[in-house]
């Protein structure tokens, strides 16, 4: 189970990091995201930048968990599961706002990962969402029964975990790839 926490470190992190670096990376990328949280009309105005501030303050706090669990010295299954934990919850409520703005028709786009261009949200917005909330859940359970990171693991889980994380932060650019040039940006 220790290649599973190893992926589940690697890959949750470095997404949470992703994501949350590129929503704090300046106030005119804070901005950006800021006006993607009220655009798609789910949150009062006077809430849009308290919660969009804690969105990315909460997905900072996903990898800072996560690299303190490696530390031998602290409790690392506690440690992991109050990340994964919080990662579940954030990726949950991403989830149904996902849904809620798709069902309704809003025209709204993913700010997830900042850049200059926003994609317009689509299911597979959801279905990401939904196979990290898996991975999440994959290392709660890989952390209760072995909480040990053991260095030769890391080795040989984070690549491939790093690979996926890269692919994750690039969907919008993997999906456009396959959109028809009628439908493209």
């Amino acid at each position: 189970m220790s290649y599973v926490l190893v992926f589940t470190h690697c890959l949750i992190g470095v997404v949470f990091l992703a994501s949350g670096l590129s929503k704090l990376g300046g106030r005119r990328r804070f901005r950006e995201f800021a006006s993607s949280v009220a655009d798609l009309r789910l949150l009062p105005e006077r809430l849009v930048t308290p919660v969009a501030a804690a969105v990315a303050v909460g997905e900072l706090a996903v990898p800072a968990l996560l690299v303190a669990a490696s530390a031998r010295s602290l409790p690392v299954a506690a440690l992991t599961l109050a990340a994964l934990a919080l990662a579940g919850v954030l990726l949950s409520a991403f989830t149904v706002a996902i849904v809620v703005v798709l069902h309704r028709g809003t025209p709204a786009s993913c700010r997830c990962f900042g850049g200059g261009t926003a994609a317009p949200f689509g299911w597979h917005h959801v279905a990401r969402n939904a196979a990290l909330a898996l991975v999440a859940g994959l290392g709660v359970h890989a952390a209760l029964r072995s909480p040990i990171l053991d260095p030769q693991v890391v080795l040989l889980g984070a690549p491939p975990a790093l690979v996926a994380a890269l692919v994750i932060v690039r969907l919008d650019d993997i999906a456009e790839l396959f959109t028809p040039l009628s439908k493209a940006r």
